[in-house]
């Protein structure tokens, strides 16, 4: 330390000051060696000291670190990127056989096969067999059906077979030539109608209530012998839409 400095060795408290930065950090080098200050007493100093300029950070004590670590506050930061994903885990264990089990029958079930998946199977070929079959048309169809079983029906020319094989038709089949025959009591509303395969060369009329026969009523809605073609066979329509209910009758007569 240089002689040219006026210590204040009087008052431990502020000594220090008189020192260059230097000098202090010579000091606290050999404070251990000292007779008169110990390592303790020179931290003490030193902390409770104010060294102007000086910068004795290096020298803070155990306290006044922990007491500005605790002073800090953490902001969240960014979120880091995703990790990779993780190993897939072992397969479980199989469970119990279930319902659909080729194995396990049902004495119940009404069908050849007694387990689900076969009578399943069984149902389906029954399905796809029915719906190749053929129906077996009649030669004559007569009767009628309700407006309702399709309300925009207007043309005869536009009846299908399904009208005729409704649920809510009244239709009757017959072979061929028919003499006098009732179609029924017909309600307001209902289609009547006769349909007679094209190939049987025959005709349709109506009783015109006095012993007399008579074509069928165009006016609103009819036909007197419309070709249609139900399930690739030619058929002639005959009938008329019934604007007031009541019984009528019908002759199906050679041409």
């Amino acid at each position: 330390m240089g002689n040219n400095h006026n210590r204040n060795n009087n008052n431990p408290k502020y000594f220090l000051l008189d020192y260059t930065h230097e000098e202090l950090i010579n000091i606290l080098e050999r404070a251990s060696d000292c007779d008169n200050i110990t390592e303790e007493r020179v931290i003490e100093l030193i902390s409770k000291a104010q060294f102007g300029d000086a910068d004795f950070s290096g020298y803070a004590t155990t306290d006044y670190v922990d007491r500005k670590i605790a002073a800090v506050q953490l902001k969240e930061g960014p979120q880091g990127p995703e990790g990779p994903a993780g190993k897939d885990g072992q397969d479980g264990k199989d469970g119990k056989d279930g319902t659909f089990d080729k194995e396990v029958e049902f004495a119940e079930l009404q069908t050849e096969a007694k387990t689900i998946i076969g009578a399943i199977n069984e149902l389906l070929e029954l399905l796809k067999k029915n719906d190749n079959e053929e129906i077996e048309l009649a030669n004559v169809y007569y009767g009628y059906f309700p407006y309702t079983v399709n309300p925009e029906l207007r043309n005869y020319a536009d009846i299908k077979l399904e009208y005729i094989l409704h649920e809510d038709a009244v239709i009757e089949t017959a072979e061929g030539v028919l003499d006098k025959t009732s179609t029924g009591h017909i309600p307001v509303g209902g289609f009547i109608v006769i349909a007679v395969k094209k190939e049987l060369g025959l005709t349709v009329r109506k009783d015109d209530g006095i012993g007399g026969l008579v074509e069928f009523d165009e006016t609103d809605s009819g036909a007197n012998g419309v070709e249609v073609v139900f399930d690739g066979v030619e058929y002639l329509l005959f009938g008329e839409f019934a604007v007031i209910d009541g019984e009528r009758f019908i002759y199906i007569i050679e041409e």
